[in-house]
């Protein structure tokens, strides 16, 4: 018996390998730029920001492999996933410089750091870091000389060298908790402008929520001088739909006008749903011709999926009241087909129950304040909606479950 093995184009739940990605044109110019004065020697810090879905870490690893591939420099991502300690940030991005430097380079660059480098696999592909705790505080002393050091060792202004060291610090939002890791940076990018003109090829990238970077500004108002600012939004219409084209087309696969209106609509503008829409509907069809059945069927999986990731653990975790719980089934089955008008209290008379009615002013508080619902410009004031069209998908599905429970 022969079976077809197919392999989805789509990255749902992680990181877009560089070679997928698509769209930000604009982003993407607004940011290479930059790498020329890189390569010159002159360092440049960018501060990128945008909400959770907006594709944060698929773009800077883009941006990344850009630096690597076109501008021969070191490019390292480091994903802190929430740390808050500056010591462990140290630390990790010298095992990563370490570990991703090509074997040409590895063995001057791991001499720097004696036997404090190990590895930790047996292929010897990750290298890992260990200096002793007063190291460590020479090091955030010293930091902008050890990263130059690197480059020298790496051939920087030698015939075949590495022309700069690009490195992403993504997820910063741990670290803003405390004023160390502002302070600390302001003093390490001063010196390298200062003590390193035009021989600093080092290119910073910091990843974070909007909110975050505000926090780094009030710990040190001289912190937001540094940076340049790349703020992803939405995608429109048009980018996502060549986005799909050319992901089906490369798997031969043809969707009908139907089909992709509706993959778009409730993509929201979030690259992170267009995987998962996108995963979904690739897994729905069975012809190679995606139709509006295909479709719907693809939306309603990554309704489920998209709500169990991200919204079920808010839900379960922030709020108790069976009344909340009861308003997000009902809106979600009066929005679940989106028109981007939003909704408002008066629109929900009919189908919200006296009680609900009395807490719903408490119920929009709460969900905008864990990012559920979101303010909207209307003409109508007051009018909100769900920050995610998938959302009251998977509200509508639980109600439905619930029903057929009952």
């Amino acid at each position: 018996m022969n079976l077809e093995i197919k392999e989805s184009p789509f990255q749902p739940g992680r990181p877009v390998d560089p070679n997928k990605f698509k769209g930000r044109i604009e982003n993407i110019t607004e940011v290479t730029r930059y790498l020329k004065q890189v390569v010159n020697g002159n360092p440049q810090h960018l501060f990128l920001t945008g909400k959770r879905g907006m594709g944060k870490s698929s773009f800077a690893r883009y941006i990344g492999e850009i630096a690597k591939i076109k501008c021969n420099m070191i490019s390292v991502h480091l994903y802190l996933d929430s740390k808050t300690n500056l010591d462990d940030l140290v630390k990790d991005i010298i095992s990563k410089i370490a570990s991703e430097t090509e074997e040409s380079w590895k063995d001057k660059i791991i001499g720097l750091f004696g036997d404090r480098i190990t590895n930790v696999d047996f292929g010897g592909l990750k290298l890992e870091f260990n200096p002793t705790q007063e190291e460590i505080s020479t090091l955030k002393r010293n930091f902008s000389d050890i990263l130059i050091n690197i480059l020298n060792n790496a051939g920087y202004n030698e015939k075949n060298g590495k022309n700069g060291l690009f490195i992403v610090i993504d997820d910063i939002n741990g670290l803003t908790e405390k004023s160390d890791f502002a302070n600390w940076y302001k003093s390490f990018a001063d010196t390298l402008a200062t003590q390193y003109s035009k021989k600093a090829p080092i290119f910073i990238i910091l990843s974070g929520l909007p909110e975050k970077k505000e926090v780094l500004f009030n710990h040190n108002e001289s912190f937001s001088r540094i940076f340049h600012y790349t703020n992803l939004e939405i995608l429109d219409d048009v980018e996502i739909k060549e986005f799909y084209s050319s992901m089906f087309e490369k798997e031969d696969m043809l969707i009908s006008d139907e089909a992709m209106d509706l993959m778009v609509k409730y993509c929201s503008g979030l690259p992170t749903m267009m995987h998962e829409i996108g995963d979904a509907v690739f897994w729905a069809d069975t012809d190679n011709k995606i139709d509006i059945d295909d479709a719907l069927q693809g939306i309603l999986k990554a309704g489920n999926q998209i709500g169990d990731k991200y919204l079920k653990p808010v839900v379960n975790s922030n709020i108790r009241s069976s009344k909340y719980k009861s308003i997000f089934k009902k809106i979600g089955n009066h929005t679940v087909f989106p028109d981007d008008k939003g909704f408002t209290k008066k629109d929900l008379e009919e189908i919200l129950n006296s009680e609900e009615t009395k807490v719903f002013n408490d119920f929009l508080r709460r969900a905008k304040e864990l990012g559920i619902i979101e303010l909207v410009s209307s003409k109508k004031a007051g009018t909100y909606k769900f920050v995610n069209n998938l959302y009251p998908v998977y509200f509508m599905i639980q109600d439905l479950a619930s029903q057929n429970l009952k």
